[in-house]
């Protein structure tokens, strides 16, 4: 009869024992070292999100001193401005050579303010462009801007309608791009101007500049694709540029922003319309939809972002040609659906 040896039995069990130990250590390490990976690859992000935030803390110096400059010097000709005009007040006076050279003088301090005036104008609509969301935001989204990218590296390859299976990878392969290209960041503080004008003559010139930060910055799709960070605002403007980029007019895209006055919050996102089907592409809350009935797709997402619509009290809606505002979701899905219907 065969004798089962015990030293051979524990020797056996021992081994078995040490295999599945072994495995199991392997297992952790495997699980550590993918850890270890995720931890260098957020590190290298974070550094990456220090320089940027580094650069943007430069221009907005930069921004403040330009300025602090422009102001000084407005402040300064506002000061010889009115001495001028109080000495060209001489209506009554001769028209002798002093009396020429006076208001020569003023004229040309007139013509110099004038000049400073349009700079100083210029520099609050670029300053209006960027610091909220509005009509100006049309010239924020710019699909010329993007076409390259939407060749080069999101698509590979503009809509065309004869291939309509290609659409739906396509139009996804443009949210998975940027949801994996572009993080989600805060806006930093930026400088807001508003100027009080007097009317000197029936011509307006600036008598104060009152400057104030809060913190929004509207990028443009290029200083997204730059910094490869932005806000939900900043991704709508990009992805709406790159779907206008990639649909050549063969369908329809926005930037849609609802907004709950209540509780001081805006949310943007994109949609596409193309054949019927309405796409929602929300890069910064990593939601991705499509329906053919715009009601559902739109209670869809904002059940998704946790958005009750009770509170939502305006629904912006722009592109680079387009811009209006919804008071009601109701009228909001209304007229998408209509659009819808119309296959465009």
């Amino acid at each position: 009869m065969f004798k089962v040896n015990p030293v051979l039995v524990l020797v056996l069990l021992l081994a078995i024992t040490n295999a599945i130990w072994y495995a199991l250590y392997q297992q952790k390490q495997m699980e550590i070292r993918s850890i270890e990976l995720k931890y260098e690859h957020l590190k290298q992000m974070f550094n990456k999100t220090i320089l940027h935030l580094k650069e943007l803390n430069e221009n907005y110096t930069s921004l403040q001193l330009r300025y602090g400059r422009l102001k000084q010097a407005y402040d300064q000709l506002y000061k010889i401005l009115e001495q001028g005009l109080k000495v060209a007040g001489l209506n009554n006076l001769t028209n002798n050579s002093s009396c020429s050279i006076v208001i020569a003088r003023v004229g040309g301090i007139v013509e110099a303010y004038k000049m400073l005036n349009k700079s100083l104008s210029k520099f609050a609509r670029i300053i209006w462009l960027h610091t909220s969301l509005g009509p100006q935001t049309q010239k924020l989204i710019d699909p010329d801007r993007v076409m390259s990218y939407v060749l080069s590296r999101v698509v590979g390859r503009l809509y065309d309608p004869n291939h309509p299976e290609w659409l739906d990878k396509d139009i996804e392969q443009i949210y998975v791009w940027v949801k994996d290209n572009i993080i989600n960041s805060y806006d930093t503080y930026f400088p807001d101007i508003e100027i009080v004008y007097i009317n000197i003559s029936g011509e307006l010139y600036p008598k104060e500049i009152r400057f104030t930060l809060h913190r929004e910055y509207v990028q443009n799709p290029e200083e997204t694709l730059e910094r490869r960070a932005g806000d939900c605002e900043d991704q709508a403007i990009l992805v709406t540029s790159m779907l206008q980029a990639y649909l050549q007019g063969l369908g329809k895209a926005y930037m849609v922003c609802v907004v709950s006055a209540e509780y001081d919050i805006t949310h943007c996102a994109s949609i596409a319309v193309v054949n019927g089907t309405i796409y929602i592409l929300d890069t910064s809350m990593e939601y991705f939809g499509k329906d053919v009935n715009a009601y559902n797709a739109i209670m869809s997402w904002l059940a998704y972002i946790d958005y009750d619509p009770q509170y939502i009290d305006m629904i912006m809606v722009i592109n680079d040609k387009f811009y209006q505002v919804f008071r009601s979701l109701n009228k909001f899905t209304t007229w998408l659906q209509n659009m819808l219907q119309q296959k465009g």
